[in-house]
C-alpha cells in the first residue's frame, strides 16, 4: 500500500492541531448570581504572569470566584481566558471593548499577552503564542490558596514541554514516526525510522554519491537510484564529496577513520554496536611481512603507501614517480605507473617509485590486502572479513543507556559540538531496532533544532541504549518512499553518502 508523505507540511496534518476553536474549560456560576455581570471585571480582577522553566503561569486574583472560560484558536495560535457572567457566549463574541493593554515578550513560546474588557463587563486575556500547544491546565478558584487579604486566585498553566505525534508502518519491519515537540527552548519537529534489523527481509546499505569516492548527490536521488524504501544522510564529508571518516559497505572498506571516532558497525552475523573504531589496512608481501598502509582511496602524499579499490572510481590517480602493485586475490598481477583501471576484486597499492617493498615487486609474486577494525576502548580487533558495514560519525551521544556526549574527546569543532542545529542521529535499542532520527532546525518559531545533549536525551526517550551523531546542519535529510519527509533548513543539500533501508512492502 502506498503511503504518501507531503514535504514540509506533514506535521500540520496531526489531528490534535487542526481544530480552529476548541472550548475546553468552563468555571462554575459565581456566588451572587447575576451580580457579577454588572461589575467591570477588568477593574476587579488583577492579572499577572510568570515565565518559568517548564511552563507559563497566568494568575487571576479577585475578591471572590467568577465564571471563566478557557479556549484556543489554531490559526493564529492563541489561548484565551474570559472571566464573565456569560462564559458560554464569549468564544463567538467580538473582541475587546475599547482600549486594551498589550505586552510583547521575547519568550520562545509567547509572543505577547493582551488584556482588556469584553461585552457585559467581562475580562479577556489573550495569550498570543508562537506555536500551538495541545493542552493546558487550570488550578480552580476554590483549590488555589487564599491570600492574606481574603482574595482568591485562579491559575492557568501553559506547558512548555509536550510531545504530539504519530507512527505508521511504511514497510515490513520498518515504522516511520513524526513528532511535534514543545521544549523549554521552543518548538522542534522530529522524524524517525524504527527498523527491526533481525527481520530477514530488512537490509541496510551505505552508498556513495554517484557510486564514487568524490562527488555529491542528494539523499532522495540516491534512494531512488537504488530503489530503497527509506534513507538518511550519513557521514561527514569534504566539499569535494570525499568522506571524512570510516566507511565500509558490503564488506568493502571505502574510507579510513579520523581520530578513531565513533562508528556504527554491523557484522556479517547480524550483530551490531557502536564503537570508537580505527580501520587498519595492510599489504601482506611474498616474504610474509605485514606492511601498514597510510591511506585508502585518497590522494597520496610523499613517502606514503595508499590503497585504492573500486570505490575510488574508474582508475587510480596518474602522476610522476608513482609505482603501483596491482593485486587480485592473493597475487600481484601487474606493476603500474598510475592511472590503473579499478574493477571489482582488484586492489592497487601506490608507492613512491623507490619504496616498493622487497618480495612484492614482481608480477606473479604472492601478495594480498588485509584489513581490520581496531577498537581502542575495548582493546579488541574485528577481522575485516567479518564486517559487513561500518559508518563513522560522532560524537557519541548515548552509551549503556546514559547520555555520553564526547565531542571534545573525539576532537570535533564548535560547528558540530556547540549550539542548537539540525541533527541526524543513529540509535540502537534493547529490542533490536535501529533508530534513524532527523531533528529539524534553524527555522525560528517552527523548529529550532537541538544541542548534542538534547539530541542524546531524545534518542534515549525513543528507546536507544546506544546512539551516535551523524552529519547534520543543512545535510540533515530523511527520505521515505521517494519523498523527503523532514524539513531541511534549506533546499535539499547534495551530500557524499547515505544510509539506505531496504524492506519488502506490506
Amino acid at each position: 500500500m502506498y503511503w504518501p508523505v507531503v514535504r514540509n507540511s506533514i506535521f500540520f496534518a496531526l489531528a490534535l492541531f487542526i481544530l480552529v476553536i476548541n472550548i475546553c474549560v468552563c468555571g462554575a456560576a459565581p456566588t451572587g448570581g447575576e451580580e457579577a455581570g454588572s461589575e467591570m471585571l477588568a477593574k476587579v480582577v488583577e492579572v499577572s504572569w510568570e515565565f518559568r522553566e517548564g511552563e507559563v503561569v497566568l494568575t487571576f486574583s479577585s475578591p471572590r470566584p467568577y465564571p471563566y472560560l478557557v479556549w484556543k484558536t489554531a490559526n493564529p495560535p492563541r489561548l484565551v481566558i474570559d472571566i464573565t457572567s456569560k462564559p458560554q457566549a464569549t468564544a463567538a463574541a467580538a473582541g475587546f471593548v475599547g482600549p486594551y493593554e498589550e505586552r510583547r515578550t521575547r519568550d520562545p513560546l509567547v509572543h505577547g499577552i493582551r488584556e482588556g474588557s469584553i461585552a457585559e463587563g467581562g475580562l479577556r486575556v489573550v495569550v498570543d503564542l508562537v506555536y500551538a500547544v495541545p493542552e493546558w491546565s487550570v488550578r480552580e478558584w476554590r483549590e488555589w490558596r487564599e491570600t492574606g487579604d481574603g482574595r482568591v486566585g485562579l491559575q492557568v498553566i501553559i506547558p512548555r514541554r509536550f510531545v504530539a505525534g504519530q507512527e505508521v508502518g511504511v514497510g515490513r519491519a520498518v515504522r516511520f514516526g513524526i513528532q511535534r515537540r514543545g521544549e523549554n527552548f521552543g518548538q522542534v519537529t522530529v522524524n524517525y525510522l524504527a527498523v527491526h534489523l533481525a527481520d530477514p527481509e530488512v537490509r541496510l546499505e551505505l552508498v556513495l554519491a554517484r557510486d564514487a569516492i568524490a562527488g555529491l548527490e542528494t539523499v532522495s536521488s540516491m534512494a531512488v537510484r537504488h530503489q530503497a524504501l527509506a534513507a538518511v544522510n550519513a557521514g561527514f564529508f569534504h566539499y569535494t564529496g570525499q568522506p571524512l571518516g570510516l566507511v565500509v559497505n558490503s564488506g568493502l572498506p571505502v574510507s579510513m577513520s579520523i581520530y578513531d571516532r565513533s562508528a556504527f558497525v554491523l557484522m556479517k552475523d547480524g550483530s551490531c554496536d557502536i564503537y570508537r573504531a580505527a580501520l587498519k589496512l595492510y599489504l601482506i608481501t611474498a616474504d610474509g611481512r605485514r606492511l601498514a598502509l597510510n591511506g585508502l582511496n585518497r590522494q597520496r602524499g610523499a613517502g606514503e603507501a595508499v590503497a585504492y579499490n573500486q570505490a575510488y572510481g574508474t582508475a587510480t590517480p596518474a602522476g610522476r614517480s608513482i609505482r603501483e602493485l596491482v593485486i587480485e586475490g592473493d597475487r600481484v598481477v601487474a606493476i603500474g605507473t598510475g592511472g590503473t583501471p579499478l574493477v571489482p576484486g582488484r586492489w592497487v597499492i601506490a608507492f613512491d617509485s623507490d619504496r616498493l617493498p622487497g618480495g612484492a615487486a614482481s608480477v606473479g609474486a604472492p601478495g594480498r590486502v588485509e584489513w581490520e577494525l581496531f577498537l581502542p576502548e575495548e582493546q579488541l580487533t574485528l577481522p575485516g572479513k567479518e564486517v559487513l558495514l561500518a559508518l563513522g560519525g560522532g560524537p557519541r551521544l548515548v552509551a549503556s543507556g546514559r547520555v555520553a556526549v564526547n565531542a571534545e574527546e573525539e576532537r570535533f569543532q564548535a560547528d558540530v559540538a556547540k549550539g542548537r542545529a539540525p541533527r541526524t542521529a543513529l540509535g540502537l535499542t534493547a529490542t533490536g531496532h535501529l533508530l534513524l532520527v532527523t531533528i529539524n532546525g534553524r527555522q525560528t518559531g517552527l523548529t529550532e533544532g537541538m544541542t548534542l545533549a538534547e539530541a542524546a536525551a531524545l534518542l534515549m526517550e525513543l528507546g536507544a541504549t546506544e546512539a551516535l551523531n551523524l552529519d547534520g546542519g543543512g545535510s540533515t535529510t530523511m527520505v521515505v518512499r521517494d519523498r523527503v519527509v523532514n524539513m531541511p533548513s534549506a533546499d535539499e543539500r547534495p551530500v557524499a553518502s547515505a544510509l539506505l533501508v531496504f524492506s519488502t512492502e506490506f
